[in-house]
């Protein structure tokens, strides 16, 4: 689908800011991302042209299915069948209500009310109308905090999870599975082993992609990941200036001559030594890849 750059820059960023309310866009098909984002910027009145700081919520803006489709056809490079409202409210709108990111306006009315329409959040479109600025992180961090994500909601007691205690931090939850006993094993026994001292700055999970993330101390680093393909783990050792790349390889993705390269393009700014990391299990997954 072609879109220009500035229709896709507001797709990244919306897939960007949904996935620090704790919208799961990793387990969501490329497609499927693009369509939830298109429906949160759609009902936050955003096209090229406008900035995050006008974004609408429910209460400037209040859309019905039929509405959405006429604004992200017009303004957001889609080609949406004007008979696919259902699939609007059904499919892409269906994690953002869960979450609370999205709101109907008239809660109480009829399903088929021709007058109830959707729109963001209050709380939501506050802390949208400052992503890009000094306090996004502070206030995306309060509102998490004070609303809980989608994950928390579903598993409010982080039941059948992995937890891991990360040194001077909280701790944190990971789904279960032997990728994620993996992690646990390199925070737990490799990084004080062989990375004394070092600080873990970021931590992925299968399920959801940013578990553990220090936004402000990786861009001191001069690292900005974007959406690309991050290392499982990121540590830093202040004492050696060493920043860990670490993946864990349980079934796929070690650290190849190409991957390296990528990563090296991607790191290019970073003020700290690199040093790459494929973590396994033992001998037997090693033999795996070493080929």
């Amino acid at each position: 689908m072609a879109r220009s750059k500035a229709q896709q820059r507001l797709i990244d960023e919306a897939l960007d800011m949904l996935e620090s309310f704790g919208i799961t866009i990793g387990e969501m098909t490329p497609r499927k991302q693009e369509k939830t984002a298109v429906s949160f910027l759609t009902l936050a009145g955003m096209r090229p042209g406008k900035r995050w700081q006008d974004a609408a919520n429910v209460d400037n803006v209040a859309l019905r299915t039929r509405d959405m489709i006429e604004y992200m056809n017009a303004h957001l490079g889609e080609r949406r069948s004007a008979g696919s409202y259902d699939d609007v409210r059904r499919v892409d709108l269906k994690p953002l209500v869960l979450a609370g990111i999205v709101v109907r306006s008239k809660p109480d009315a009829a399903q088929n009310n021709p007058s109830r329409g959707y729109g963001l959040s209050v709380d939501h479109c506050a802390v949208a109308r400052s992503y890009g600025t000094r306090v996004w992180n502070a206030r995306v961090k309060d509102l998490v905090q004070r609303k809980g994500t989608l994950e928390d909601m579903i598993d409010t007691k982080k039941v059948d999870r992995i937890p891991i205690d990360v040194p001077d931090k909280d701790r944190v939850y990971l789904s279960l599975g032997r990728h994620s006993e993996l992690h646990k094993k390199i925070i737990d026994d490799m990084l004080p082993a062989f990375c004394g001292g070092s600080e873990v700055l970021y931590i992925g999970d299968t399920a959801r992609r940013k578990v553990l993330l220090e936004d402000k101390k990786l861009r001191e680093l001069g690292i900005d990941f974007g959406r690309g393909l991050i290392p499982d783990i990121v540590a830093y050792s202040r004492s050696k200036n060493v920043l860990y790349l670490i993946e864990a390889v349980y079934s796929s993705n070690p650290f190849t001559p190409h991957r390296k390269l990528e990563m090296r393009n991607r790191t290019s700014g970073c003020k700290a030594n690199i040093m790459f990391i494929s973590a396994f299990h033992d001998r037997k997954y090693f033999k795996r890849f070493v080929g």
